[in-house]
C-alpha cells in the first residue's frame, strides 16, 4: 500500500527487522528502506491493526524520506557552521543546538506526517485504521498508570494530540 506514495524500488525495497527487546516499546525506521519493530511493541498489541499501524506509520517516516532529510540538513549545517564559526567550539555549539532543535521541533512535523501517512497506508494494506489510535490509547493508559512517557516519544506530539488528529483524519 505504501507503494502508492513511493515506489519502494528506488531504495531496493522495504526491509522489516524485530528487535529482541521484551522491555522497551519502540518502533523506528532508518534511512534505506528499514522498520523496526520490538518484541516488547508486538507482545504488547492486542490486534494486527495495532502493528500494521505502527508499522505504517513508520513506513510514513520512509515515503517522506524524514531520515534521508534530517542528515542532509545535518551535514548542511555542519558545513555552514565550519564556514562560518571555523572547526572550533561555536561551530560545534551551532551544531549541538541545531540537533537538539531537530529532535524536537521538526520530528513533531514528521511525526504528525508519518501519523497521516500511515493511516492512509494501514487502510490502503486492507486494516483497519483506528490501529494506529488504539495503540496510541494503549501509550496513553501506560502513562497514567505511572509509566511516564517512554523514551522514544519525548520527542514527539502529545498523544492525545496525536490519537486526536489521527481519528478526525479517518473520520
Amino acid at each position: 500500500a505504501s507503494g502508492s506514495f513511493r515506489d519502494p524500488a528506488e531504495i531496493g525495497g522495504y526491509k522489516t527487522e524485530v528487535i529482541e527487546d521484551r522491555e522497551l516499546i519502540n518502533a523506528f525506521a532508518a534511512p534505506g528502506g528499514y522498520v523496526y519493530l520490538t518484541t516488547a511493541l508486538i507482545l504488547s498489541a492486542t490486534s494486527c491493526a495495532e502493528i500494521a499501524g505502527v508499522m505504517a506509520h513508520e513506513l510514513g517516516h520512509v515515503v517522506a524520506r524524514h531520515g534521508v532529510k534530517n542528515v542532509e540538513e545535518a551535514v548542511g549545517v555542519q558545513v555552514l557552521a565550519e564556514m562560518l564559526l571555523g572547526d572550533g567550539i561555536a561551530g560545534q555549539a551551532l551544531e549541538t543546538v541545531y540537533a537538539v532543535l531537530m529532535n524536537t521541533t521538526f520530528s513533531q512535523e514528521h511525526e504528525a506526517e508519518s501519523d497521516d501517512l500511515g493511516v492512509q497506508i494501514a487502510y490502503e494494506g486492507g486494516y483497519n485504521p483506528y490501529g494506529l489510535v488504539d495503540f496510541f490509547e494503549k501509550l496513553l493508559a501506560m502513562q497514567g498508570e505511572g509509566g511516564g512517557v517512554p523514551d522514544f516519544l519525548s520527542s514527539h506530539p502529545a498523544t492525545q494530540d496525536r490519537v486526536r488528529d489521527t481519528t478526525r483524519l479517518i473520520q
